[in-house]
């Protein structure tokens, strides 16, 4: 998802700025911005591994079948040890009174999740949205300009191309 919103921005600037060379990426900041970006995908990966409270019992992407961090099914066995420690006291006071302001469908660390999977996964489809649409328009403006009209059969599959896009972008989110 990184990557594509890196390619829409590309795209956009080359296509709706065409002369302004100085705002298209050269190969050295495209490989800059990808080596920051893979950098923090693998920090914002890797933080819940380390020995936090906020993740505790570090059972993060063990909480499904999927080894993803959501919570897409209901284990009662988990809900019954969770009830278990609560009421034999074998987590320490932090903890325990951690999991006692949550309930079973929260595991620990689920804002974050939910954060990584949703929020920033919306934000990207939107920019990448956003970026295919101003291309368009761009295009269509750049065409009305320059007077090349019956052009709609190219018109309607550059249209085509870009729904494809968005949508498939749309369909992973």
């Amino acid at each position: 998802v990184y990557i594509l919103v890196v390619m829409t921005l590309d795209r956009f600037l080359k296509i709706v700025f065409p002369f302004k060379v100085w705002l298209h990426f050269s190969k050295r900041v495209v490989h800059g911005v990808l080596i920051v970006g893979w950098t923090l995908c693998i920090t914002l990966t890797a933080l819940p591994l380390i020995p936090l409270d906020y993740f505790r019992p570090h059972e993060f992407y063990t909480q499904s079948g999927f080894c993803l961090p959501l919570m897409l099914n209901y284990d009662p066995s988990k809900e019954a040890t969770l009830n278990a420690r609560k009421s034999t006291g074998l987590e320490d006071g932090i903890a325990l009174n951690r999991q006692r302001q949550q309930t079973y469908s929260h595991f620990n660390g689920w804002e974050y999740s939910f954060a990584l999977f949703n929020v920033v996964n919306l934000l990207a489809f939107l920019l990448i949205a956003a970026g295919y649409l101003a291309i368009f328009v761009a295009t269509m403006i750049s065409k009305s300009k320059s007077k090349q009209g019956s052009g709609q059969e190219q018109e309607r599959r550059m249209a085509l191309k870009l729904m494809w896009i968005v949508g498939t972008d749309f369909c992973c989110w």
